[in-house]
């Protein structure tokens, strides 16, 4: 086969399984059944919390590790996914990234709020991130499991995500702590 060749199977490949997700989301997604609702629920409700709790003074730094923790999480997510690691079966539409009601919403916005948490009130981020983490992969995850949101195959368990779930959240945290430490020194140069 070549170059050309391969392409193309590989744009077929894409339309089928493109054609294969809309047809599952179309039986057993869609907008009759609860997981619809309960996706749909859940982004909604955790923007609510977001919109109340988070310190409008700190908004954008806030939002800025909510952001790249987003952004993270959804590019591992999709490769998980094309993996078949880990697969969220249920979303919101078919044109939509599987899991985008924990993966882009939910832990980001979690995650935020126990960063606004721990730098407002002194506490050692790293800690709480790891319980936090905890709290996600092991309890999540098995209600995710149970209920049929989430599936694990090829030897993913719920260790593996904990450990991804902790190096998002310190990764985004450097990242934010970096441009916090670049604005720092702006602000400096621009008093001298």
């Amino acid at each position: 086969m070549n170059k050309e060749q391969l392409y193309h199977k590989i744009l077929e490949s894409r339309d089928e399984t493109q054609h294969l997700i809309s047809q599952f989301w179309s039986q057993y997604s869609n907008i009759n059944t609860w997981y619809f609702w309960f996706v749909l629920l859940s982004m909604i409700i955790s923007f609510v919390i977001l919109y109340f709790a988070i310190d409008k003074k700190r908004i954008f730094e806030i939002s800025f590790y909510g952001y790249s923790l987003h952004v993270i999480w959804t590019k591992v997510d999709d490769a998980l996914a094309s993996h078949n690691f880990l697969v969220h079966p249920h979303s919101i539409t078919s044109f939509i990234p599987n899991g985008a009601n924990m993966t882009t919403v939910i832990l980001p916005i979690a995650f935020m709020l126990l960063y606004q948490y721990c730098t407002n009130h002194g506490k050692n981020f790293y800690i709480w991130a790891i319980v936090l983490a905890i709290i996600f992969s092991f309890g999540f995850t098995s209600l995710e499991s149970a209920v049929g949101l989430l599936k694990m195959h090829n030897g993913m368990s719920k260790f593996y995500v904990f450990l991804i779930d902790i190096a998002i959240a310190f990764i985004a945290y450097w990242m934010t702590l970096l441009f916090r430490w670049v604005k720092h020194r702006y602000l400096e140069s621009q008093e001298q």
